[in-house]
């Protein structure tokens, strides 16, 4: 419910000002159920961003999650400039694209939906990281975070290497 994500907004803040006081800073990560629409069209992270100071509660865009849910990073760039200053960076296997969205995915169980849940390897897949490079100013990227939740190669480490490579040669600076 909408008031759920209002009130962790509020704690996110609070926590922010505790973290500000020890030199740190607290960021939030989203998954694809933050980007369900409630019943006037607003979104869980929409609320979020805008009920947390953006001195206190910084996010982590990612990147895969938001695209699953069937919206773009430059998206929320525009709409929210300066927020994401970390970026979860990982890729989606291109046969399993399509979006988890809608009334269809809100009352399914978890399970029958991480079922639709493919990734491979950074550079291989359906997410455009070379596009999304344009938008590092816009969004505040400050660091960005490679992950492989699934390794698809038969050598794990090749895996890794594949993505590292690929992030070195297209995303790093």
């Amino acid at each position: 419910q909408a008031d759920d994500y209002k009130y962790a907004a509020e704690q996110l803040n609070k926590a922010g000002e505790l973290a500000k006081k020890a030199g740190l800073t607290i960021g939030y990560h989203n998954h694809f159920w933050e980007f369900r629409e409630f019943a006037n069209g607003t979104k869980g992270l929409d609320i979020l961003l805008a009920f947390t100071e953006p001195e206190l509660v910084t996010f982590e865009l990612d990147m895969y999650w938001i695209t699953k849910a069937g919206l773009t990073a430059e998206s929320y760039f525009k709409k929210y400039p300066g927020r994401f200053a970390m970026w979860h960076v990982k890729d989606m296997d291109k046969a399993h694209a399509e979006p988890i969205v809608g009334k269809e995915y809100d009352q399914l169980p978890l399970d029958s939906i991480f079922n639709k849940i493919k990734y491979t390897e950074v550079g291989t897949g359906a997410i455009d990281y070379t596009l999304l490079r344009e938008s590092e100013k816009e969004s505040g990227l400050k660091l960005a975070f490679v992950e492989q939740d699934d390794i698809y190669m038969p050598n794990k480490f090749e895996s890794v290497k594949q993505s590292y490579a690929y992030v070195q040669k297209y995303l790093a600076k």
